[in-house]
Formats: structure tokens, C-alpha cells, sequence
């Protein structure tokens, strides 16, 4: 919800209201593990691990480190290095709210959506039929965070991503599968607290929602929006981008329409609804 009229620093009008919901990201320091060290701002994860000699995570040193300003630790013999990990602001794709957080989410329907049961409630469910998000955004920067992420991931995959941090770009298995569940688990936000909370406010309004991003190509969705097909099941109608020559290209329809015909949800397609 832009705010371009108004001459304010930040252009969303969430973000005016609500600093807190900023987008954020975990960039990382990697340190050398002497004592003492200070942080400034505060960390939101420190992970102490030992270094192998041709340079790869001995996987088995990995210490989750209570966070705090200054760091006193002595390791034990050995290569050892500290993850820094420190949440700052981020923007991608234009996106800057955490749609991962579905309070932030809940101040944008009361800024846009509400105005529409405010303003033209009898119109609702007859003249205005559907919504669509168009969202062609993303749910962050790498590695994208939100403030239930900890929480979130321990109760889908049943441990705690935090000392597993520094593995999220080796290929080991178990690097693998903590990548995986991460992703796992940002998607899952995304469908849950963005799509499906509009989809749940749009129902109770007697009006349908379809929502899109970038594009429903697969390639394209795992770059930015993560599960295509979970992204459609928290939709109330199933929406498929057709730009350009992808009218000629079935295959992305066949997906669309398979997840219309199981689900037994209307399918929606952009280039024909314009026409």
C-alpha cells in the first residue's frame, strides 16, 4: 500500500504505521573465535563451530552461543570461528513489509481491503466478484527472517534450526535437509500468514481471491515464493499469469488446471481476464 502523495521517507503505508514490521534478513559475520567480543547491534543468533582443515563445518562442534552485547569464550583447541547472525532491514523485488508476519498482514487489509467493506459493503459479493493479488514480490531477502521463524520451524520439523545456520550453503545431507526444512518453513508462513489471510477476509466478504506471483512457472517460484501449489491451495480460485507468448505454452496451464480440478476451485487467467 503505497504512499506516494505524501512526501515521507518510507513509501508503504504499513511500514508508516508500523515500523516493527519492516522486512527483515540474517546476514552473516564469520569471526574468529578470540574472547572477548562485542556486538553492536545485538546478534539475533551466534553459532560457534570448528573449522576442518581443508576448510569445511566440522558438523559436530556446531554451539548455539547465548546472545548478549559481549562475548567471553575461550574454544577449545582447534579452528574454531563464531556465525554473527543479525537481523537488518531488507527490501526484495520492491517488497518491504514482513509478509511472513501476519500482523503486518493485518494492518495492509485494514489499510486497503477494509476500505472496500467500509465504503461499498452492498456491493461486495455482487457488483465486486473477486480480488486479485498480483503480488509479483517475494517473502525477503536471503536468508529471509520473521520473528516466529524459531518457533515456526521447531514445531514443523521438530529441532532447532539455530545451530544449523552456518550449514545452509554446504551440501552435506544433513545441510540438505536443514535447508530444506527452512525453506519448508518460510513458505509455509508466506502461504499462511499473506495469501491465506487475504483468501479468509475475501470468503467472509462473499467474494472470491486469486492470487499470483511472479509468474506460475516453477522456476521462478522457487527463486522468490517458494511452494507454487501451496500459494494456490490458500487461494479461493486458482490464478495463472499468461503475459506475453505463455498463452502458447500449456504446460503451465496444465499445472494451474490440475490444482483447479483436484482442489474444485474456479481457475483464473490474467491475459484472458483483461481481454
Amino acid at each position: 500500500a503505497w504512499d506516494y502523495a505524501a512526501l515521507h521517507r518510507e513509501p508503504s503505508r504499513v511500514l508508516q504505521l508500523h515500523p516493527e514490521f519492516r522486512m527483515r534478513r540474517l546476514p552473516v559475520t564469520q569471526l574468529t573465535a578470540a574472547s572477548p567480543q562485542t556486538f553492536d547491534p545485538l546478534p539475533e543468533v551466534i553459532v560457534a563451530a570448528r573449522l576442518l582443515p581443508a576448510g569445511d563445518i566440522d558438523e559436530s562442534s556446531l554451539q548455539l552461543m547465548t546472545v548478549s552485547r559481549t562475548l567471553a569464550w575461550t574454544p577449545p583447541a582447534g579452528d574454531w570461528r563464531l556465525f554473527v547472525y543479525t537481523a537488518v532491514d531488507a527490501t526484495d523485488r520492491g517488497v518491504r513489509t514482513d509478509l511472513l508476519n501476519p500482523a503486518a498482514v493485518r494492518a495492509f487489509l485494514d489499510i486497503v481491503y477494509e476500505q472496500f467493506a467500509r465504503r461499498f459493503p452492498q456491493h461486495l459479493g455482487s457488483t465486486i466478484r473477486f480480488f486479485v493479488s498480483d503480488h509479483e514480490g517475494s517473502y525477503g531477502a536471503a536468508l529471509p527472517y520473521t520473528p516466529a521463524l524459531w518457533d515456526t520451524f521447531r514445531h514443523r520439523h521438530n529441532y532447532d534450526l539455530r545451530p544449523l545456520l552456518p550449514l545452509l550453503s554446504s551440501n552435506s545431507a544433513r545441510a540438505v535437509q536443514a535447508r530444506q526444512d527452512y525453506l519448508e518453513t518460510v513458505s509455509h508462513l508466506y502461504a499462511v500468514s499473506f495469501v491465506q489471510q487475504i483468501t479468509d477476509w475475501c470468503s467472509q466478504h462473499n467474494v472470491e481471491h486469486g492470487h499470483s506471483d511472479i509468474e506460475e512457472t516453477l522456476l521462478l517460484q522457487v527463486l522468490w515464493t517458494g511452494d507454487m501449489f501451496q500459494l494456490w491451495r490458500a487461494s479461493s480460485a486458482v490464478f495463472i499469469d499468461a503475459l506475453i507468448e505463455r498463452a502458447r505454452m500449456p504446460v503451465d496451464f496444465q499445472e494451474a488446471l490440475s490444482v483447479a480440478h483436484f482442489e474444485k476451485r474456479p481457475l483464473m487467467v490474467e491475459t484472458h481476464g483483461l481481454l
